[in-house]
Parts: C-alpha cells; structure tokens; sequence
C-alpha cells in the first residue's frame, strides 16, 4: 500500500494506492465520512464490472447505498446529465451532509466532481478511479468540469475529494486503448518532472524490443509496475496542486501536450481519440513545433516519438486538419486576457512556460508543422 498525502491548507487529503482496496471499500469510506447516506456515481461499463462489489462492502460498513449510472464516454460531460443527475439526486432525497462517490474513470469523476461541487452548493465527495488515467492524473487536484460545444472542460470547479481511494486491480480489466490512455498522461509526468518515470518506460520498451516483438508484452510489463507507476504520477501532481491550487502558476506546467491535445480531440469530435492518446501527441507537435523555432534543444522530439512508438501511441493522422486547430487553441481555458500560455519542455525535467498569442501561435503552427 502506498499513501500519498496532499497537504493544501483548507482541504488536505490522503490518496490510498492499494491492490484489492475494492474489496474493504466500506472501511476506507469510514475513515473519511461519517454519515450513512451515500451516491455513487459510475458509468455503464464500469457498473459492470464493479458497482455490486462496491456496493456490498459499503453496505457492509453499515451505508446507504444509491446508485446513478450515466453513459459512459465525453457525452456524459454535459449540462444535459448534469441537469438530470441533479434532479435524480434531488428526488431520492440528498442532502447536504450525505456523500458522493465517483466510481469510474476520468468522465465520471470530472462529471460527479462538479455535480458534487455545485449541487446544495457543496457536498462531500471520494474519487476511486478505476481507469489509469484517472488514477494518476484527473482524480487527483480537484479539478472538476463539463464540456460544452466552445470547448472541453470550459465550465467546472476546483473542488477538493475527501480522499482518492485507488485499486491498481481494476486495469486489469482495461483494454489496451485506454490502457495506452494512461500510458500518454504518465509520459507527460515523465518529461515535465520526473525523468525516473521515463527511464521506466524506456526500459520495458528496450526489454520488449529484445525479447518479444509482441506489442501485448510491453502493456504487461506496465501493469506489473502498476503501483510504482499510480504512486510516482499522483506525487508529482500533489507537489504541483499544493504550489498552485488554483492553476494560475506552476500548475499549468501540467497543462503540457493539453493544448494541442484538447483542439486534437475537439477537431474529432471527442470521439476517435481518448484524451491521453492526443495528450501524447499534442507533445510530439509542440516539441517538433518549439525544435524548428529555436526555442527547445534538438533531440527530444525523437525521443518523445521512440517512446509513443513503443506504446502505440504514435499516430501522424492526427496531424490531419491542423489548420482549424487554432479555433480550439483560442477558445482554450488557458488562453486568458488575450494571452496564450503553452508549455514546451528543454529536457526531461526542464519545463517552461512561454507566453504568446493566439495569431502567434497559429504562425508558429503553420511554420513548424509543414
């Protein structure tokens, strides 16, 4: 079991990596929440695999236990199933001291987050994310949202969980796309702050490449490093969350591959791709965009691009349509007062923040991706 503590202020917690943490759920909800009331909030896919035993062993510890389910996929992410989730939890009587838990991966614990954030204008809640990505990056730091059709994430909340309760066990039921969703936010940790994660990486895809050709084997070797790889991710987010809560600083170093991501997933509808997916590219083209201008040293757009092979992550065709990128960048949260932040990296490790415009930025685009 590893314990990862984010000491913010006003609302410090505890994340829980442990394997099997499903099973004595109802003893680590305790720890955090005191009342008998609680809703879980989960998608259709995970409902099967998980939400009778999450279930029972809350029951088990004594809890009430209502389920909603929503479909699963960006949809969710809408003022249309928040409508209706508020209205739900309204007329099967939530109140303000009764919990919410978000059962699911990033949809669900972005959606159950802001509904918790904003319904009776606040009421606890416990992330236990069961998707990789939602266990090393979005179920940690209390960025919560919905998207609308200006852009992904624009309406939403900063509002700390009560705890992070992680099972590892759950991505044994992951398919090796949404496993590869994962892998392409971990990577991102990997070159902004800790380089240990790539030697990881580096190292299972050499040892793949010498002994398996079989794609399959490398994914394997990821799970078996599972809980070093949850563990070493959720740390570096906590050290950015507790410098800057509120994402006005240091925070947007995590914004890194995001901003090219986001208009890579918008231009397809938030469908053909996962979020990690065009994450891991939108880092490719802003290293290849920051290489031909100067602004990076040379090299590290093949090292990113040996690694997102290694995992299946390198795709050029996301590269089609690049030119109507510029509409997503513009709209994009992280474009404030005009100004548009993007976030390059000088080494593994070296992050910076480069501040320019959106009409810069779209020369640059035009420029460096021909």
């Amino acid at each position: 079991m590893h314990i990862v503590d984010v000491n913010l202020p006003n609302s410090p917690y505890k994340i829980h990596i442990e394997e099997g943490l499903l099973d004595t759920l109802g003893h680590h909800v305790e720890a955090y929440y005191s009342g008998k009331r609680i809703s879980v909030i989960t998608d259709e896919t995970v409902a099967v695999y998980y939400l009778e035993t999450v279930t029972n062993t809350l029951a088990e510890s004594g809890f009430e236990v209502t389920p909603f389910i929503v479909k699963p996929g960006e949809s969710s992410k809408s003022f249309k199933v928040f409508e209706k989730l508020t209205e739900d939890l309204a007329q099967s009587g939530h109140q303000r001291t009764d919990l919410i838990l978000a059962l699911g991966g990033g949809v669900v614990g972005d959606l159950a987050g802001f509904t918790a954030a904003s319904y009776l204008r606040g009421v606890p809640f416990i992330q236990v994310p069961t998707s990789l990505l939602a266990q090393i990056d979005s179920s940690v730091g209390g960025k919560t949202g919905i998207n609308i059709s200006a852009g992904k994430n624009l309406v939403g909340a900063i509002y700390q969980p009560k705890a992070v309760l992680i099972d590892p066990k759950t991505l044994d039921t992951l398919s090796r796309k949404y496993l590869r969703d994962g892998i392409g936010e971990a990577l991102k940790y990997g070159f902004i702050d800790r380089p240990d994660l790539l030697d990881l990486f580096e190292g299972i895809a050499a040892e793949v490449r010498r002994n398996d050709p079989n794609p399959q084997v490398a994914f394997d070797k990821v799970l078996e490093k599972r809980s070093n790889l949850i563990r070493i991710c959720c740390e570096s987010k906590r050290d950015f969350v507790m410098e800057d809560e509120r994402d006005f600083g240091r925070r947007m170093i995590l914004n890194y591959g995001h901003t090219l991501g986001h208009a890579i997933e918008r231009q397809h509808g938030y469908k053909k791709y996962t979020h990690g997916e065009a994450v891991a590219m939108g880092m490719y083209f802003m290293q290849q965009i920051s290489e031909h201008h100067g602004m990076t040293d040379a090299g590290l757009t093949d090292k990113i691009k040996n690694l997102l092979v290694a995992f299946e992550l390198f795709n050029m065709d996301m590269k089609e349509g690049y030119e109507n990128w510029i509409d997503a960048v513009a709209k994009d949260k992280k474009n404030l007062n005009s100004r548009l932040n993007i976030i390059l990296v000088k080494e593994p490790g070296s992050p910076l923040v480069h501040g320019t415009t959106a009409e810069a930025f779209q020369t640059m685009l035009k420029e460096g991706l021909k």
